[in-house]
Order: structure tokens, then C-alpha cells, then sequence
């Protein structure tokens, strides 16, 4: 499926945001950024990678994110499962998180160091590389199964076509609030900035609830907003 453009927002915004064509530009760059901090902060846009096989006494791999639905990067990784080598797939079975918290309690990062047969856990480094913890001292062929959650890159002209259908509301109230809070524009209004961005917000949260429910009927759990002063909200997964 191609990606939707960041321009095919313009009339959408439109309808809060009086702008001339002059401005198109700036208006496609808040898009954009509303977009990328929307995947960031409800983890909407996921992909499955190709499976990976593990090599023997290796505990980094480098994740590769498919070009299907426009240029994405990964925001963090969501869920790692392995299996054997050699196993059926229905033995795949889940690792766990590996926490900075977990990690301090371990002396003189004697951690880092541990071997086993098999991992049992995962945590990612500052170039989102998945590590395998503890290192594994055998290989498995297509033994992990990775899904990441992704965002469009700053170069990105679009995203994937789903949260255009899904989210276009909430990208152009988003967008509207970002723009109204800029300064010294036509159509600045700090007052409107405020209220759109609560409604922003809103949307947000229930595209955060709709994941965490896979788009299902099941009930809802209360979702206690994070109270902080960047531009937007940053959830903490």
C-alpha cells in the first residue's frame, strides 16, 4: 500500500486553520511533526520485520525497517519473541524487557557479560539495535520474531496510509493547535492553541487506548494523563 502524503492534510487543517498557499510549506512540516510525535506517543504504526536468525555469541542485531508504507524509523521496539533452532513456529515464546532498573542491580556491569543457552530477555541500545540478554551461546535460523513501532522519518514525505484513514482528525487538530501556538503568524492564537491542543490530547489518548485494545470492544482501562510542558505529551513505555 503507498503512503499517504503529508500534503493531503491541507484541507483538513483548513477547516481550523485559515492559511494562505504561501504558507503550504510551513503547514506540511507541522504535519509531518504531528505525525511523528502522534506514532511516538501511541505506538499506532507497527510493523513485523523479517524474522532473524541468531548467531552463536552474539547479542546485537540491527533492526531493518521495510520501505512498504513510506521512509520509517523505529520509535521502540514493541514486543520480541524466539524459539529454538529448528523449533515450530508455534513454540515461539516471548522475552521480557530488560529494564534499566534491572540493570543497576547488577555489579560492575557484570551484566553485560552473562551467557546462556537461549535468551531470556531484550533491551535496545542508543541506535535501537535489539540486544539479546543473556548473550546466547547457540544459533537459531529465523529465530526471532520482532515487532517495532515506527514513525515517519524527518525526511519522510508521508506515512503509512492507515493513519490518514484512522487519525485524520486528530493530525489536523494537532496540527492546528501547533500552528496557532507559533508566534508572530496571521493566524497565531495562543487561546485557540490551548483548546485545540486539549483536543488533541483527547484523541490521542483514545488512539492509545485502541492500541493497547487491538481496535477491539473490550472495556477500556482509565488512562491518567502525563502532566508535563513539552509540546507534546510523552508516554513512557
Amino acid at each position: 500500500m503507498a503512503e499517504k502524503a503529508f500534503l493531503d492534510w491541507r484541507t483538513e487543517v483548513a477547516k481550523y486553520v485559515k492559511f494562505q498557499s504561501t504558507y503550504n510549506a510551513v503547514v506540511d512540516a507541522e504535519v509531518k511533526e504531528v505525525v511523528r510525535d502522534f506514532c511516538r506517543d501511541t505506538g499506532v504504526w507497527t510493523i513485523t520485520l523479517t524474522r532473524i536468525s541468531t548467531v552463536a555469541d552474539t547479542s546485537a542485531y540491527t533492526l531493518t525497517v521495510p520501505s512498504t508504507d513510506g521512509a520509517a524509523e523505529i520509535c521502540y521496539i514493541d514486543h520480541v519473541q524466539y524459539k529454538e533452532d529448528g523449533a515450530d513456529d508455534d513454540q515461539f515464546r516471548p522475552l521480557t524487557p530488560f529494564t534499566r532498573e534491572e540493570a543497576d542491580l547488577y555489579e560492575n556491569g557484570a551484566w553485560a557479560f552473562h551467557v546462556s543457552t537461549d535468551p531470556y530477555k531484550f533491551y535496545s541500545n542508543a541506535d535501537k539495535q535489539l540486544i539479546l540478554y543473556p548473550i546466547p551461546t547457540t544459533a537459531s535460523t529465523n529465530g526471532l520474531l520482532v515487532r517495532v513501532a515506527v514513525r515517519p522519518t524527518d525526511a519522510a514525505t508521508g506515512c503509512s496510509p492507515n493513519i490518514y484513514i484512522d487519525y485524520k482528525k486528530a493530525i489536523a487538530v494537532g496540527t492546528a493547535a501547533a500552528l496557532m501556538n507559533m508566534p508572530n503568524k496571521p493566524w497565531s492564537n495562543a487561546e485557540m492553541g490551548a483548546f485545540y491542543q486539549g483536543q488533541y490530547l483527547s484523541r490521542q489518548d483514545e488512539a492509545y487506548q485502541n492500541v493497547k485494545l487491538m481496535n477491539t470492544k473490550a472495556k477500556q482501562q482509565v488512562n491518567i494523563p502525563w502532566a508535563g510542558g513539552s509540546r507534546q505529551r510523552r508516554r513512557v513505555y
